[in-house]
């Protein structure tokens, strides 16, 4: 399982990863970093590291939600979907672990922190969608769809297995033909510490 650019050290997975924000700027994927310049940048949240470790019981999910008639527009609300999520994890104590925002649909991995993965949903779509009504982005009134999927992770190589999943997903798709390329993603604080 490779991480990062080719012959890039994985030093494993005990580090920790931030959530971010992405900051819309001039400049490369942040200052710390060897990737390509695409004209935006990845920004942290202060107070938000994450170790990275598998627990069992249920605690790391899957997580996938889908925008309203699956309508390309999350791209464009990145910057409000992390707000959202950032909210979540303040209020609740869920952790997100590793994240992806294309654009008709995203896909986490969080912890949920004997929270129940539905209500974090739940509680995610409220809080994207105050915002995304109060910012009056755009005249639709349902940003999401009504479900969400998710899956149980069950091991450290069943979580690895998805973090890739995850970051390789807009290749999948056909945005980018690297991950490291695509903007909307975890994958930098993946490779800022050397995972």
């Amino acid at each position: 399982m490779q991480r990062g650019r080719p012959g890039e050290k994985k030093s494993g997975p005990s580090f920790f990863v931030q959530a971010s924000v992405v900051a819309w700027g001039v400049g490369g994927r942040g200052p710390d970093t060897n990737l390509p310049s695409t004209g935006a940048r990845c920004t942290f949240c202060p107070g938000m590291a994450k170790h990275l470790e598998f627990k069992h019981g249920g605690q790391k999910q899957f997580v996938t939600l889908a925008a309203h008639d699956r309508s390309p527009i999350l791209i464009d609300l990145v910057p409000l979907i992390l707000q959202s999520w950032n909210e979540v994890c303040e209020k609740t104590g869920m952790e997100l672990t590793a994240w992806v925002v294309l654009p008709d649909h995203l896909h986490v991995i969080i912890d949920v922190n004997f929270n129940s993965v539905n209500l974090l949903a739940h509680s995610f779509k409220l809080a994207s969608g105050h915002l995304f009504h109060t910012n009056q982005v755009s005249g639709r009134k349902t940003l999401w769809e009504t479900h969400a999927w998710n899956q149980e992770l069950t091991s450290m190589e069943d979580m690895e297995r998805h973090i890739d999943f995850v970051h390789y997903n807009p290749v999948k798709h056909g945005l980018e033909k690297a991950p490291w390329d695509y903007l909307h993603s975890s994958f930098c604080e993946f490779v800022e510490h050397g995972y």
